[in-house]
């Protein structure tokens, strides 16, 4: 098989699977931030306000993930119209439906958010629609929340498949969450039924992202007061005065720069703004930790060399970027620096699959010597063969892309089932040549 200079080899019959082309210098054209645009979306639908989503590029509407297309489809059935001209996402409200068929895909944010505030601030039955893993995983502290604020839900067969509406909702409580998204979803809920009072038992993980949804909240002028683990959530007072800034996706930037780094290329994406919202950036840092250099010119991040150390990074605020960074660890090791040390890793076997498992599978199958304790992940080691490789994703999106990165550094990786990358990032086998 013709190799690339960085390894990576076209699929062939022989040995089927997906492999990133060589990675070429230059911008790179990312998704965008789902994670922000499903939190416009989503709020404005279920607070009944109008809003307007704009990106800095003219066609980063033209080419959406799964997941955005589930928020925009839930968007709808909540009793929205959705317009898309240009670089502007325009929502505005229609009649507020009474039952509906929720078509969440296989977005847990999608899959907590929308029946959440179907049951609180819409009457009706619903049924929700999930795909892919999402009927199998699940979200305990949402669904105990929910049905101790009179909400009728069922199951199928651990994520919820139908909820009815409960009214008249003043408090709610959740013990324990296990994603930041539990808690997101019950603040929206409860600021599109009218204001209300949340009470939560326990820590919030990943918190940068219910900070995010605390500004998106905001911007409806929503007041949300806390007292400890407590807080008063007031009604929508406004739609936004200004159009929201969708940002590119800081997830898959951390993919394009850890690409970049591993195949020693000047790999440049778009800067965040100073006022992001989005925890992911924290990936220029993490990259450093690792000797890598990422630089900031001309509103550019640029990668600029290769990881020369190992390191002990707390990942407790930004989990999805584990899969990433294993592989940079991996990278790090091969060059003799000793093991590295991701922790804080406790939510990530609950995903759209075990990552913590299949991550220390697929770079243990490389050759690494890796430990999955349940919170953190070790690596350290050589690969021990340069014999082709397939390495099943799961049909999950970030393993598909910490996969591909292993196939910057060793000969002969491929990846199955590489179409999950559609989720978040369509483009993506392509855009890392380009």
């Amino acid at each position: 098989m013709p190799a690339t200079m960085n390894g990576v080899h076209t699929p062939d019959q022989e040995f089927p699977g997906e492999r990133l082309p060589e990675i070429m210098p230059g911008l790179v054209a990312l998704p965008l931030s789902k994670s922000l645009a499903l939190r416009g979306l989503l709020a404005a639908s279920s607070l009944r306000r109008s809003i307007r989503l704009v990106s800095a590029s003219a066609s980063a509407w033209e080419l959406l993930g799964d997941d955005l297309l589930a928020g925009i489809s839930c968007a709808k059935s909540l009793g929205s119209e959705v317009f898309i001209s240009g670089d502007c996402l325009e929502l505005k409200p229609l009649a507020a439906p009474t039952g509906g068929v929720l078509a969440v895909g296989e977005s847990g944010f999608v899959g907590r958010v929308a029946p959440t505030c179907a049951a609180l601030s819409r009457a009706g039955d619903w049924a929700v629609e999930a795909t892919g893993t999402l009927p199998g995983r699940g979200s305990p502290a949402l669904w105990a929340a929910l049905a101790g604020a009179g909400v009728a839900l069922r199951r199928k067969p651990t994520w919820v498949s139908e909820v009815s509406a409960a009214s008249g909702v003043a408090q709610v409580e959740i013990h324990d969450p296990c994603s930041s998204q539990e808690v997101s979803a019950l603040l929206i809920a409860l600021a599109s039924a009218g204001g209300g009072s949340l009470l939560v038992h326990g820590e919030v993980p990943s918190r940068p992202y219910l900070e995010m949804t605390l500004e998106v909240l905001e911007a409806f002028g929503v007041n949300v007061s806390w007292s400890g683990m407590s807080c008063v959530v007031g009604p929508s007072s406004t739609a936004p005065s200004e159009p929201l800034l969708v940002e590119v996706d800081a997830s898959a930037a951390a993919v394009a720069l850890a690409a970049g780094c591993l195949a020693n290329v000047q790999v440049e994406v778009p800067a965040p703004g100073v006022d992001s919202l989005q925890g992911d950036w924290r990936i220029v840092e993490h990259l450093r930790a690792f000797g890598c250099r990422v630089e900031l010119r001309r509103g550019r991040l640029i990668s600029c060399g290769p990881p020369l150390n190992s390191a002990n990074l707390d990942l407790s605020a930004e989990p999805d970027l584990a899969p990433v960074l294993a592989v940079v660890a991996a990278a790090a090791s091969m060059v003799g620096s000793g093991p590295s040390l991701l922790s804080g890793l406790g939510t990530l076997d609950g995903k759209e699959s075990p990552r913590g498992r299949v991550l220390a599978s697929g770079l243990s199958e490389a050759g690494f010597a890796c430990v999955w304790s349940g919170d953190s992940l070790q690596i350290s080691g050589q690969p021990s063969s340069l014999a082709p490789l397939l390495l099943d994703s799961f049909d999950d999106h970030r393993m598909a892309f910490a996969f591909a990165l292993l196939g910057v550094i060793l000969p002969n990786v491929s990846v199955s089932k590489g179409a999950c990358i559609a989720k978040s990032w369509p483009g993506f086998w392509s855009s890392m040549g380009q």
